[in-house]
C-alpha cells in the first residue's frame, strides 16, 4: 500500500519485501513554470537544476537527507538541434541517436562516487565551451570543460585557470587527486555569477539510484514542457 499527495510518496512498511528491491516511479515536470529556481527549471533556452538544499525532491521522490549517499546513472534524451549539449554528474558512458526518434540524441552519464542528492546536477542547452586536460600526480588525465552561452565563451579562460589551480591545491593539500574523476565540467549559467560544478552524463531522464539501504529507485520523466 502507498499514498501520494502533493509533496510526498509514502510506502507502508507492510507492503515492502524483506529483501532489497527496485522501486520504479514516473513523474512529470514543467520547467518553464518552475519560478522557484529550485529543482529542474528553464533559464532562457537552457534547462538547469538547483538541488541544494532540498531541490531534488522537486524533481522526483527521493530519500534526500544529506546522509543518504547515492550513485547516479543518468540518461538524457532531447532534440539535438534545441539541446545539443546534455550534461550531468560523472563520466560519459555512452551517446548516440535515439532509436525512437532520429531527431533526438541521448547521453548516459555515470557518477561512481556516492553523494547526497543536493549535489545532483543537470544542464541541457545550446552552449559554447572550452576544453583542456589536467594530469594528476598519479598520471590520471582528467578532461576539463567549461560551458556557457556561446556569446560568453571568450570570457571562460579565467574559469579554466581557476579550476586547474583548485586541482593543484587538492594535490598539494591531500597528496593526491582525491576525487578520482576522469571528467570535470563547469556550466556557467551567468558568467562569473552562478556556477554549477559537474564532477564525474524536459527530456527523458532515467535515474538508477542506489542508496545505502540497498533500495534501488528508478525514476522516468516521461514528458516535459518549456
Amino acid at each position: 500500500m502507498y499514498e501520494v499527495n502533493e509533496e510526498t510518496l509514502t510506502i507502508y512498511k507492510s507492503s515492502l519485501p524483506e529483501q532489497s528491491f527496485t522501486l520504479e516511479t514516473e513523474v512529470e515536470l514543467n520547467p518553464s513554470q518552475n519560478l522557484a529556481l529550485s529543482g529542474l527549471y528553464s533559464s532562457g533556452s537552457m534547462l538547469c537544476t538547483q538541488c541544494e538544499a532540498m531541490g531534488f525532491r522537486r524533481i522526483t521522490y527521493h530519500l534526500d537527507r544529506p546522509d543518504i549517499l547515492t550513485r547516479y546513472t543518468v540518461r538524457l534524451e532531447a532534440n539535438k538541434s534545441r539541446f545539443p549539449i546534455l550534461l550531468s554528474n560523472g563520466n560519459k558512458l555512452e551517446s548516440g541517436v535515439s532509436e525512437e526518434n532520429p531527431e533526438n540524441h541521448y547521453v548516459i552519464w555515470n557518477d561512481p562516487f556516492p553523494k547526497p542528492s543536493y549535489l545532483f546536477a543537470l544542464v541541457a542547452g545550446d552552449l559554447g565551451s572550452i576544453h583542456d586536460t589536467y594530469e594528476t600526480k598519479e598520471g590520471l588525465e582528467v578532461a576539463l570543460g567549461i560551458y556557457s552561452e556561446a556569446k560568453n565563451v571568450n570570457k571562460l579562460q579565467h574559469a579554466m585557470y581557476s579550476l586547474k589551480e583548485s586541482m593543484k591545491w587538492d594535490e598539494r593539500t591531500f597528496g593526491k587527486w582525491v576525487h578520482g574523476s576522469r571528467t570535470i565540467y563547469l556550466a556557467l549559467q551567468r558568467v562569473f555569477k552562478d556556477i554549477t560544478i559537474y564532477t564525474r552524463p524536459l527530456l527523458n531522464i532515467l535515474m538508477n539510484i542506489r542508496s545505502r539501504n540497498l533500495i534501488e529507485t528508478r525514476c522516468t520523466l516521461k514528458r516535459y514542457s518549456i
